[in-house]
């Protein structure tokens, strides 16, 4: 796991065991977008607007989040 993601990253929502059944309710990849509380260092503390591949837009918690793809 990476300490932040960043615009341009790949990811897929990854809601550990608690949220097993919403994972299905997301498409397998997206792109983030937008990145949230930038007054907030650490990224635990950060939202995160995701693009998924279905066309859907979200916010998540950098905690739902794993990094397939690093942007360049």
């Amino acid at each position: 796991w990476r300490l932040s993601v960043k615009v341009g990253d790949l990811v897929k929502f990854s809601g550990g065991p608690v949220f097993t059944a919403a994972e299905s309710g997301y498409a397998a990849t997206g792109v983030i977008i937008e990145v949230g509380n930038s007054e907030f260092r650490d990224p635990h503390k950060r939202s995160y607007k995701v693009l998924w591949a279905d066309g859907k837009e979200t916010k998540e918690w950098f905690s739902y989040l794993e990094v397939l793809s690093e942007s360049r």
